[in-house]
């Protein structure tokens, strides 16, 4: 049965970069394996040293017993106790449905560029991500949902 491992990281700043390197050379390999699904890496758009990741596989078992002792993967455990502000906060998920976009034409697909536009002071889009993440977190809230992530929590929405 397929599982999806959402993990958490904060990264020390000056190690951003190596952290960023490190994470993708495990990605491209990862993306070979036979029992691999699919992996998002989304950082945080008030903090540029906050990431989560959703990896999704075949098999929780195989994940433990085989593709955490992948050697592509000795580098970056190794690195993890530098580049980390705090461990990695792991928790696994069972995939209950999955909805993509259809047939859109390739200047129409998702680009995660606009996103950034949120990040930082100066960006003038302040007031409108504001009220995103507010409508957002007032929808979660009215279907009892009551997740609270911490950058809502940093505007005062959450609750």
């Amino acid at each position: 049965m397929p599982v999806t491992f959402v993990i958490r990281f904060t990264v020390v700043p000056a190690e951003r970069e190596r952290f960023l390197r490190l994470l993708g050379d495990v990605l491209d390999a990862m993306r070979h394996e036979p029992r691999f699904h699919e992996a998002i890496l989304l950082g945080d758009p008030e903090d540029a040293n906050r990431f989560l990741l959703h990896e999704t596989w075949d098999d929780l078992d195989d994940v433990v017993d085989m593709q955490l002792k992948r050697p592509y993967r000795e580098d970056w455990h190794a690195a993890l106790p530098e580049i980390l502000v705090a461990p990695r906060e792991i928790s696994t998920w069972r995939p209950l449905r999955s909805d993509r976009a259809t047939e859109k034409r390739q200047d129409e697909r998702h680009d995660p560029e606009p996103v950034g536009r949120c990040a930082g002071p100066r960006s003038g889009f302040g007031r409108d991500c504001r009220l995103i993440r507010n409508l957002a977190q007032d929808s979660l809230h009215s279907r009892g949902l009551g997740f609270v992530s911490p950058s809502l929590q940093r505007t005062g929405r959450g609750g």
